[in-house]
């Protein structure tokens, strides 16, 4: 009985010493921990200048919907837009001490913009991104160029540390669309849409490098974007948001 007990002794003992040195960490060595499940959330803020190629014809008579005409009734063109968004993202993801992958799921809830000709006004799922302004006593649109983003941006996330990439897809139309003026004495003159036909479908791209101060808790993160609405639309801008984790 003895013998036996001293065999399995030895037995165990030689076990222990064939155990890989990773499995038996040295007293005050730290170990990562496994990777979880967990969900993010995000309240962003883009800043951003578009640039589009698309053409503007004007309808015949167009005039006849600004009355009474101001002097002159100049149009000018232009290409440009400044944009000031709001966007909420979902991100379920799988996430490790100094990584994280995730699925972000986006989408731009409305804005301001303004034009390169100085015409302004808010959108929600309709962005304008070019269009054709007439001096009517105030700059109004008389035609814009619009993308319009019906289903949420889906996408792709890696983080490593405190630098985050994305990249995502989202169907989108873009639409031109004509306008009437609203006059209003001893006020700002303004115009609404009263047709508009679609230019093309596609599928716009949109790649995100951020910074997370605090990848840990959430908290702040700023970056910079580029996105592309098929051949004729670019964006370019600044992110800003705050963010949040929870784990499953």
């Amino acid at each position: 009985m003895i013998r036996r007990d001293v065999g399995a002794k030895r037995a165990a003992f030689l076990v222990l010493c064939l155990i890989p040195p990773v499995a038996r960490p040295a007293y005050g060595q730290s170990v990562e921990r496994g990777a979880s499940i967990c969900m993010l959330f995000a309240a962003t803020v883009d800043y951003g200048l578009s640039q589009a190629n698309a053409p503007q014809v004007l309808l015949d008579g167009w005039q006849a919907r600004f009355q009474p005409p101001s002097n002159g009734m100049t149009t000018r063109r232009s290409n440009h837009a400044f944009a000031l968004e709001a966007r909420a993202t979902v991100e379920p993801a799988l996430c490790g001490e100094s990584w994280r992958i995730g699925i972000p799921v986006s989408y731009t809830l409305g804005g301001v913009l303004k034009t390169a000709e100085d015409a302004s006004r808010s959108f929600f799922n309709r962005k304008p991104v070019a269009g054709t302004i007439v001096d009517w006593w105030n700059p109004v649109f008389v035609q814009a160029i619009v993308v319009k983003k019906v289903i949420p941006a889906i996408g792709i996330s890696v983080q490593h540390r405190k630098i985050v990439l994305q990249a995502a897809a989202q169907p989108y139309i873009l639409l031109a669309q004509d306008y009437a003026g609203d006059d209003c004495r001893g006020c700002v003159n303004t115009s609404h849409v009263v047709a508009e036909e679609e230019v093309e479908r596609a599928v716009a791209y949109r790649f995100d490098l951020l910074f997370e101060p605090d990848r840990n808790s959430g908290g702040l993160e700023v970056g910079v974007f580029l996105e592309r609405d098929g051949p004729r639309v670019r964006q370019l801008g600044l992110r800003l948001g705050f963010g949040w984790h929870s784990g499953l």
